[in-house]
C-alpha cells in the first residue's frame, strides 16, 4: 500500500543520508591529506644545498665533488616533489570522485524526498475523501423488521419440511 510505500521510501532516504555523511567525512578526510601533501611539498621546495663539506672528515670538498653532491642533491629533490606531487593528485582525484558520489546521493535524496511527499499527498487526498457512511433513519426499524421476517420464512421452512417428511411417511404406509 501506499503508506508502505513511504516507510520503504523512508528507509531508503536515511541509508542514503548517512552515505552523504560517510561520503562528506571521507572527502574532509582527502582535503587533510591534500593539505599536508602541500606542506611537504613547500618544505620540499624549500630544501636548501648545505653540504660543502665532508661528511666523514669535515673537509670542504673540491669543486668537482661539491658540484655532484649538489647535482645528487637537486635530483632527490626533484624525485621527492615528484613524489609528492603525484601522492597529492591521487588524493585529488579520490576526493573528486567521492564528491561525485555525494552529488549523486544529494540528488537521489532530492528525488525520494519528492516522491515521498508526493505520496503522503496521495495518502493526505485518499483521507479526505473518505464518505462518510450514515445509516438512514429508519434504519433499525427496517433491520428488525427484515429480521424478523427471515425468522418468519425460515420457521414456515422447517413446518414444511416437517410436513413433507410426515406426508412421505403416509404415502409410504399405504403403499405398504
Amino acid at each position: 500500500t501506499i503508506k508502505l510505500d513511504i516507510q520503504a521510501l523512508r528507509t531508503r532516504l536515511a541509508g542514503r543520508r548517512k552515505l552523504v555523511d560517510s561520503e562528506e567525512q571521507f572527502i574532509s578526510s582527502m582535503e587533510e591529506k591534500i593539505q599536508r601533501s602541500r606542506e611537504e611539498w613547500t618544505n620540499v621546495s624549500g630544501e636548501v644545498f648545505t653540504g660543502g663539506n665532508c661528511v666523514t672528515c669535515g673537509q670542504t670538498l673540491p669543486a668537482d665533488k661539491l658540484q655532484r653532491a649538489m647535482d645528487a642533491f637537486e635530483s632527490r629533490k626533484r624525485s621527492r616533489l615528484r613524489e609528492v606531487e603525484s601522492a597529492a593528485g591521487s588524493l585529488k582525484s579520490t576526493k573528486e570522485q567521492a564528491q561525485y558520489r555525494r552529488a549523486s546521493y544529494l540528488e537521489e535524496i532530492g528525488q525520494l524526498e519528492a516522491e515521498i511527499q508526493g505520496k503522503e499527498q496521495q495518502v493526505l487526498s485518499l483521507e479526505t475523501n473518505v464518505v462518510q457512511v450514515v445509516d438512514m433513519e429508519d434504519y433499525l426499524q427496517r433491520k428488525e423488521a427484515i429480521q424478523g421476517r427471515i425468522k418468519a420464512l425460515s420457521d414456515e421452512m422447517a413446518n414444511m419440511v416437517d410436513n413433507t417428511i410426515a406426508v412421505k411417511n403416509q404415502i409410504q404406509d399405504q403403499i405398504c
